[in-house]
């Protein structure tokens, strides 16, 4: 929050992300066309001690090859056109068929995206 304090007592919302996952919380627009979007970010803590206050752990759902913060059919299609290289192609404008990232598309990839298959984001409850 740069220069500002932090106040004890304060709701402070918290999003947590990373290239090829989830996100915790995704912020609604209204041109988005993702189904089931919240209203607002979803995830938010109360200040109660300075200066750490803990948090409970996250687990970022995989998947997302198009790094659009929904995996759907354009993520499957990425993924299995790809399947079986070593050197994977860029999916959407940033993302990769890799969703793993350990050097080869194969059925881990597929398997994580499936898995987490038209979700857009992860459960936390912070």
């Amino acid at each position: 929050i740069g220069g500002n304090q932090l106040f004890v007592g304060q709701t402070y919302y918290i999003q947590i992300n990373r290239p090829l996952f989830l996100p915790t919380t995704i912020l609604a627009t209204t041109t988005s066309p993702m189904p089931g979007l919240p209203d607002d970010w979803a995830h938010s803590a109360p200040l109660l001690f300075r200066p750490l206050t803990s948090l409970n752990n996250v687990l970022l759902l995989g998947g997302d090859a198009t790094n659009s913060n929904y995996i759907d059919i354009t993520d499957a299609g990425c993924i299995g056109f790809n399947y079986g290289s070593t050197t994977p192609d860029v999916c959407g404008t940033d993302g990769t068929s890799d969703v793993n990232e350990d050097g080869i598309v194969n059925i881990l990839d597929l398997t994580l995206m499936g898995g987490n298959f038209q979700k857009n984001s992860s459960p936390w409850t912070p």
